[in-house]
């Protein structure tokens, strides 16, 4: 008897702090933390879940900004890569493209990089292509690829203004952060915080199916 109520204690307990955190989340917009979004993103309805979540405690865009949802055609980014060259999101169209957010003070971001190269290695064939967006200045992001290169493309924000990462969805402008933009151009997948190797090879795996709400 005593076990059952000692179980039932811990199970309030857990129920409390969740309750706590989604309450908490209104208040901060800051949102479920990400581990929580990613026990919740192992299956559809959890996905679905975790994304109410997100949207619901997010924060209003800046003013003018439009921020595009799943399902909506992705802004069509113009930056310049670290050779000064303008890019256009637009050029992969065709491909499926996950696009991550990041910036060489962000230790998450530096910690997935590997396996974000691995994954696109892995699946370019399949018309995947990675890119990288560095929220940074274009000396920090040069000296960090030159220790630490990746092979994939790699653009650089425009100083000043919202991060482009806010038409994205990511109002918090936490992170890293990346989507996946499908085969037609229209933002598929979204995801706050790192991306792990199973997450990724998840992603573009299925990177053909429909938005996930």
């Amino acid at each position: 008897m005593r076990g059952r109520q000692i179980a039932g204690l811990l199970a309030l307990a857990v129920l409390a702090g969740i309750g706590g955190l989604f309450a908490g989340s209104f208040v901060t917009h800051s949102g479920p933390p990400p581990w929580l979004v990613d026990l919740l993103s192992h299956n559809g309805g959890g996905q679905k879940l975790a994304q109410w979540w997100l949207d619901a405690s997010a924060p209003a865009a800046p003013p003018g900004v439009q921020v595009a949802g799943l399902g909506d055609a992705a802004p069509d980014l113009v930056l310049r890569d670290l050779a000064g060259t303008e890019r256009r999101l637009s050029q992969w169209r065709g491909k499926a493209v996950l696009v991550n957010f990041w910036a060489t003070w962000c230790g998450p971001c530096r910690e997935e990089m590997p396996a974000l190269d691995a994954a696109r290695k892995a699946f370019s064939a399949n018309g995947v292509e990675v890119v990288g967006i560095a929220l940074d200045d274009a000396d920090s992001v040069r000296a960090f690829l030159a220790a630490s290169p990746v092979s994939y493309p790699i653009l650089l924000a425009a100083p000043g203004g919202p991060s482009p990462a806010v038409a994205f969805g990511n109002v918090r402008e936490v992170l890293p952060y990346s989507v996946l933009v499908d085969r037609q151009g229209h933002l598929q997948r979204q995801h706050l915080g790192g991306l792990s190797s199973s997450q990724l090879n998840q992603w573009l795996q299925f990177s053909g199916d429909p938005p996930t709400r």
